[in-house]
């Protein structure tokens, strides 16, 4: 983007308009104008997106797998080298074209990793993922070899069944292969010494149950009683104590209006519930998205990724960040909770012309409940104290991203014409255009980081909407924590707090 920023600078210094242009842009009041104002700018400096993010790449696919190849097979190999490897396998696996032989064999070689780690039933799932696709019948044995290692590990049932089929493409091998030798002289000895004790599964570390609290706020759902909303100059919106609050006591338990996954995380967690995955899946049709299991996938596509699926990756070729990326989902998701356009149109209405600080963005049933977008919009934007640069700059990201949508997407119900003339007297287009905008600015000030344990720090894994939470002021002393949980975050009193009168 800095590139098409720079290029419409030149352009627009060259014709004398810089000043004319600050002049019209400041006279803009709403975020839908300032996107009609922008997409007339491209039009008129021949400013036009151009889709070109990764794709799925058979031989990138191949270049991946063997980089984990040569690490895999170093000397020594060490834990965090197995583990640099299983990076490697799952981008092979995401830029494999499905299905496809080097889908297959990015699985199984990944097997191999996991197998290494001591990941049994990980390793067996990768194995099965492997053989249901193209894998070559000559290599098959080994990959069977392999599974009645994890069985017997595991102390497995199915281990003779495993040992069968093992045996089977044992067979099949031609005599002259030399793996054969070798993979029959392993079975052997498996099979030699089988474990005979009963089928344990592999620990898995369960998290606690989620905190409960007590008695809730009857305008906060998410919230406990002893906090409420407030209003002043001062201040803002903020929250404050109704009551003496003991420490440890949790003051509220809140699951996010969305969440995103960090960029630099997709091949290490799931793009739908974040959490860490050694076994992460692709996305059929893109390089970005991944996840833990079938399930998560097929979620993250009915909620957004099929929208989101055609655009990203041109988003991430123009060095678009996670706000950019994030704005966009946001805008999805308004669209599809609303039940037409219009209902959203008259929801920004309201919201906008409300004349209560204190409870802007609460529904009409007068709370404020973490799952409703009428929420994220009643949080603060700060359009006022932007820059005409920064405003106008944001507006540019917007119109690139509503450009993506509105002509590589059905959201509209089809895609539409790459024609901008034409788009900028699309009502509904400018309008969801309007409303990326408002994300990115609402999106600085509001917006939480999600985050894991990693060694002794915590790191961030994506960022979250969390409407309550954007509420609670910053302090760099401050008296509540706040911690992480798989798909929620909860907030606890680090020390006593005293009732606000």
């Amino acid at each position: 983007m800095e590139k098409v920023l720079n290029t419409l600078n030149r352009k627009i210094i060259a014709t004398n308009k810089h000043q004319d242009m600050i002049n019209k842009y400041k006279a803009l009041y709403t975020d839908e104008e300032r996107v009609i104002f922008s997409l007339n700018v491209m039009l008129e400096y021949n400013i036009i997106p151009q889709a070109s993010g990764d794709i799925k790449n058979a031989k990138e696919s191949e270049k991946l797998r063997e980089e984990g190849n040569k690490l895999f097979v170093s000397t020594p190999l060490k834990n965090h080298t197995c583990v640099d490897a299983l990076k490697l396998y799952t981008k092979s696996i995401a830029y494999a074209p499905y299905p496809s032989e080097q889908l297959a064999l990015a699985y199984a070689n990944r097997s191999a990793v996991l197998l290494k780690l001591h990941k049994y039933e990980l390793c067996i799932q990768d194995i099965d993922r492997a053989l249901a696709l193209k894998y070559p019948d000559n290599l098959r044995a080994k990959l069977y070899v392999r599974k009645v290692e994890c069985l017997n590990a595991l102390r497995h049932p199915c281990m003779e069944d495993g040992i069968n089929e093992a045996q089977y493409w044992l067979e099949k091998m031609s005599i002259d292969d030399i793996n054969r030798k070798k993979l029959n002289e392993k079975l052997n000895s498996i099979n030699h010494n089988l474990v005979s004790q009963k089928f344990k599964k592999q620990d898995i570390l369960k998290q606690l149950p989620l905190p409960k609290i007590q008695t809730h706020n009857s305008e906060v759902p998410c919230a406990s009683e002893a906090v409420t909303i407030k209003y002043n100059e001062e201040y803002g919106r903020h929250i404050v104590a109704t009551r003496k609050i003991r420490p440890g006591e949790v003051i509220a338990v809140e699951k996010p209006y969305s969440l995103i996954l960090t960029p630099d995380n997709v091949h290490t967690h799931c793009s739908n519930c974040l959490e860490v995955s050694w076994t992460n899946i692709p996305c059929e049709y893109c390089t970005y998205s991944m996840y833990c299991s079938e399930k998560c996938k097929a979620m993250d596509w009915k909620k957004y990724h099929d929208v989101e699926c055609a655009i990203f990756p041109s988003m991430l070729k123009m060095n678009f960040v996670k706000l950019d990326l994030f704005s966009l989902r946001l805008a999805i998701q308004a669209v599809r909770e609303a039940t037409s356009m219009q209902e959203l149109r008259e929801e920004l209405k309201e919201v906008d012309n409300c004349d209560d600080p204190r409870t802007k963005g609460f529904s009409k049933d007068g709370t404020f409940p973490s799952n409703k977008y009428r929420s994220l919009l009643g949080l603060v934007t700060n359009t006022e104290k932007r820059s005409v640069q920064d405003l106008f700059r944001r507006s540019l990201d917007a119109s690139f991203i509503l450009y993506f949508l509105a002509t590589g997407t059905n959201m509209f119900g089809s895609p539409l014409s790459k024609d901008l003339s034409m788009l900028v007297k699309n009502a509904d287009v400018t309008f969801v255009g309007g409303l990326i905008l408002r994300h990115q600015q609402l999106i600085p000030s509001n917006i939480h980081s999600f985050s894991e344990e990693y060694g002794l720090e915590a790191v961030e894994r994506g960022v979250a909407a969390m409407p309550f939470f954007s509420l609670i002021n910053h302090s760099c002393n401050p008296n509540i924590l706040r911690h992480s949980r798989s798909e929620y975050m909860i907030i606890y009193a680090m020390y006593p707090i005293k009732e606000v009168m």
